[in-house]
């Protein structure tokens, strides 16, 4: 083992706790540590990285340093994997800068694009996994701009038939090169939107998430990320709270 990969007892306790790593020298000293059973009194103890280790009775277990970050996903990016183009999955590209495991917070299909909040902060994935009414979100609906003006009502009519979305509004904006549905909107999961345009055989550019709770993907690239702000983190945190789950 090379000396920078030597994890001694007394740097494992400072780190896994709120001591210095005098103050972590000091308890094993005391007696106050002990390695699988068996009390050490050398800071100096040399761990392999698989021993149990108690400090007062009470397990010592290294701080998890969360991370957090916002991906504007681009049209055609997978989450995890390649495309069939073998364009760098959303996690490739996370893994240049961190080795920690990420979810998503939230998350979209791959055939959709936009938004992304990722994190290993496992609290707030798993307060979003329901997906319930809420965040406000805001999406895009991206139709060619040959698109029929009675389908656009249909799909317009389709999103407010779905009670679940607690849509609040469509606006419709016309171009030259397109017509884009921008959906305001709480909760729900927007592929049923994507199953409906199929199940009609209408044709759509791409749907486009560009708004969660407070967070936008405005100066991200496409296809690119930033660290997620610390009035971003307190959003996710403390701001959006599901409802209690009803018991029977």
């Amino acid at each position: 083992m090379e000396e920078s990969e030597i994890v001694r007892l007394s740097k494992k306790l400072a780190n896994a706790s709120e001591l210095s790593r005098r103050e972590a020298s000091d308890v094993i000293k005391k007696g106050e540590v002990s390695v699988n059973g068996e009390v050490i009194r050398d800071p100096a103890f040399v761990l392999s990285g698989t021993e149990e280790i108690l400090y007062k009775g009470h397990p010592v277990k290294e701080k998890v340093v969360y991370e957090y970050f916002v991906f504007n996903k681009a049209k055609n990016m997978n989450f995890s994997k390649k495309s069939d183009k073998n364009r760098p999955s959303v996690i490739e590209i996370l893994k240049k800068t961190s080795q920690i495991n990420l979810s998503s917070v939230h998350s979209i299909s791959d055939e959709m694009c936009g938004l992304l909040m990722l994190t290993n902060d496992e609290e707030i994935v798993t307060k979003f996994d329901k997906k319930e009414s809420v965040v406000k979100q805001l999406y895009e609906l991206v139709l060619p701009k040959d698109t029929l003006d009675g389908d656009v009502e249909k799909i317009k009519s389709f999103i407010f038939s779905q009670v679940v979305i607690k849509c609040k509004h469509i606006n419709v904006v016309r171009s030259e090169d397109q017509i884009v549905l921008i959906v305001e909107m709480y909760g729900f999961d927007m592929d049923l939107v994507l199953q409906y345009l199929k199940t009609e055989n209408l044709d759509y550019v791409k749907l486009d998430r560009v708004y969660f709770g407070g967070i936008t993907k405005k100066d991200i690239s496409r296809g690119w990320f930033r660290p997620m702000s610390k009035q971003e983190i307190i959003l996710l945190k403390h701001f959006y709270n599901p409802p209690p789950t009803k018991r029977l």
